[in-house]
């Protein structure tokens, strides 16, 4: 990845208005440099509704994904708050790199199986 990058990927929009609970799970692969913090990956929920060109965020399910994780692939699980609930979301993965040419840049944040999963209503 380059200096300063600040690069996203969203999810279609994924129909949790009749849900009483989510869960979002993925693999993923982190190969961020931490040093200080400055690189890193975070998970949001946006309203799907939200106009094009607009973004409005419903809630931050993990910040400050980073570090040089030589396990490979690894699962991420995490519960999604009332804020989501009876919402159209949609799943934002960003990463931002800081400015700094340090020689530490290592190989980014790789995600995969992106699941949502909801009880039965």
């Amino acid at each position: 990845y380059g200096l300063s990058s600040n690069t996203w990927l969203r999810t279609p929009a994924i129909d949790l208005s009749t849900a009483t609970g989510a869960t979002v799970t993925f693999q993923h692969w982190v190969d961020i440099d931490d040093f200080l913090i400055e690189e890193e990956g975070t998970v949001r929920v946006l309203d799907a509704a939200t106009p094009p060109g607009a973004v409005t965020e419903l809630e931050v399910v993990s910040m400050n994904i980073s570090g040089a994780n030589s396990n490979g692939w690894v699962e991420f699980t995490a519960e999604l708050t009332e804020a989501s609930l009876g919402e159209s979301v949609a799943l934002e993965f960003i990463f931002r790199s800081d400015a700094t040419d340090d020689g530490f840049d290592l190989s980014g944040w790789y995600i995969d199986d992106v699941t949502v999963t909801a009880p039965a209503p």
